[in-house]
């Protein structure tokens, strides 16, 4: 099932992308990611193990990351706990700063039956990590 989660932070359009679109730096800054191994790196793509704790469950993924900076930013688990899942994260200028659109389908399973809270409303506490402090 595809969910949707939409947040609105004070940061423009390039810092947002920058921040979100590498989860070695956003894994810094948010709980929800545990730790990032970027096993190779283009310009327009990587590859990354990485622990991801989301609705309440800890995963542990083989993530391919799309980049096609400062608009869409695309992934996908290919190995591990989340296999399957996908995620499209679309930025855009507002007054404010930067709309971040994600849409979500998170193929957890059994495992993530089990878990307490939603896969999208932690996704969406992630995205608000890229605002300023």
């Amino acid at each position: 099932m595809t969910e949707t989660a939409s947040v609105e932070i004070s940061a423009d359009v390039n810092s947002a992308y920058d921040t979100i679109s590498d989860h070695a730096v956003l894994g810094g800054i948010t709980p929800h990611i545990k730790s990032v191994r970027v096993k190779s790196r283009r310009p327009e793509r990587y590859l990354a193990e990485e622990v991801l704790v989301l609705g309440g469950r800890e995963y542990l993924c083989m993530v391919r990351h799309y980049c096609r900076p400062p608009h869409t930013h695309e992934y996908t688990v290919v190995g591990g706990d989340a296999k399957g899942s996908r995620i499209t994260e679309r930025f855009e200028s507002t007054a404010g700063g930067t709309r971040i659109t994600a849409s979500i389908d998170w193929k957890a399973g059994f495992r993530g039956m089990l878990g307490h809270g939603s896969v999208r409303d932690d996704y969406a506490k992630m995205l608000c990590a890229a605002a300023p402090r």
